[in-house]
């Protein structure tokens, strides 16, 4: 058996993809673990946010009272964001979910009929008077073409005269990647005395 030089480069290619696709899949595996381990921290206002390292800032989006994250490590069409808004007139009186539904209606988002449904979350944080809470999940259009997993979570502070609105919005396939991460941030949302 003769072995020639087109034979070695073409076995080196593959065990070099071989050896990205076993370091990938050791990365992803502890993803997870690394996620609670290199958390970065965020103001918002009154609120502290718990980020994942890999979550990098889009630079012309921050604030005092917003921040967006993108992925660094990869290309895919997934961006997270929480804003604090100061509550217009005409919004005093709304309740969490109310307000919610507004602001899901004035970005032009509609919700599949199966699957998603506005709730209120009970994390033992936003268990005040003057706060409201309130979530949606799931699949829908928005601008009546563009399809997109959409995460949502508000918190309505009635004392601050404001709410912050957390958003997770990606195309379908890409929300389900970063969307538990997402839920953790906004699980693990800490709360300034005031």
């Amino acid at each position: 058996m003769e072995i020639n030089s087109s034979t070695i480069l073409e076995w080196s290619i593959l065990i070099f993809i071989l050896l990205g696709l076993f370091y990938g899949a050791i990365a992803i595996k502890n993803e997870k673990r690394v996620f609670l381990q290199n958390l970065k921290t965020f103001h918002i206002k009154q609120f502290k946010l718990k980020i994942p390292s890999w979550w990098g800032l889009e630079k012309d989006t921050v604030s005092p009272t917003k921040s967006s994250f993108i992925r660094k490590d990869t290309r895919y069409d997934w961006k997270a964001s929480f804003e604090w808004f100061t509550l217009e007139e005409s919004k005093l009186e709304l309740s969490g979910r109310d307000l919610f539904i507004k602001i899901i209606k004035e970005k032009k988002i509609l919700f599949d009929e199966v699957g998603s449904v506005i709730h209120n979350i009970p994390f033992p944080q936003f268990d005040k008077p003057n706060l409201q809470t309130a979530r949606v999940e799931g699949m829908a259009t928005q601008f009546g073409t563009e399809r997109i997993y959409y995460d949502a979570f508000i918190v309505l502070d009635k004392k601050a005269g404001g709410y912050l609105l957390c958003e997770s919005r990606s195309s379908v396939l890409n929300g389900m990647v970063e969307g538990p991460y997402f839920e953790e941030v906004i699980k693990s949302i800490e709360i300034k005395q005031s």
